[in-house]
């Protein structure tokens, strides 16, 4: 997605450059929906499928299960990334992926642990804190390409496109 919206960009070409950013983060939320529909199947199946004894499916289902849950927003902010990332911003990408990860050993703290209040959770705290982690970072991205395209004077609409998606896969 970076090189097809970065293309369009360069070339002044914004209407392309939208329908680019728009087709690749439809696709980054369908992909990501599919496997967010059954997150405690999918983690088992993962699971026992790599062949590990019971114990480790068990707490992997615990942890996994939650990342597979934000496993949509965390596409989507890849893909709103790879957006911003197109326009020549990429400070602004590696500092909100700063943040997000510095929430996320925050939460684990807090929720492995129990601290602050919190009953001590183990490995679905840690599932827990990656989910927290990709709802602030798809927070932060979505501000910041809000940003990027007003900034750039990029059109854009939110509108459920189907054609622009079959233009990313035919390119």
């Amino acid at each position: 997605m970076v090189y097809l919206c970065s293309q369009s960009y360069g070339g002044g070409d914004m209407q392309r450059f939208s329908e680019r950013a728009l087709s690749g983060l439809m696709l980054c939320g369908l992909l990501g929906i599919v496997f967010a529909c059954f997150p405690f199947s999918l983690a088992r199946l993962f699971y026992s499928a790599l062949g590990a004894e019971q114990a480790v499916v068990t707490a992997g289902v615990q942890y996994f299960s939650f990342r597979l849950i934000g496993f949509p927003l965390h596409l989507l902010y890849t893909g709103m990334e790879s957006v911003i990332k197109s326009t020549g911003d990429t400070r602004r990408p590696m500092v909100l992926k700063f943040i997000g990860h510095l929430v996320n050993v925050s939460c684990n703290y807090v929720l492995i642990f129990g601290r602050f209040g919190f009953s001590p959770m183990g490995v679905t705290g840690a599932g827990i804190a990656s989910l927290c982690a990709d709802v602030v970072t798809f927070i932060l991205f979505a501000w910041a390409l809000f940003i990027t395209l007003k900034r750039e004077r990029i059109p854009f609409s939110l509108r459920l496109r189907l054609t622009p998606a079959l233009l990313l896969i035919r390119e």
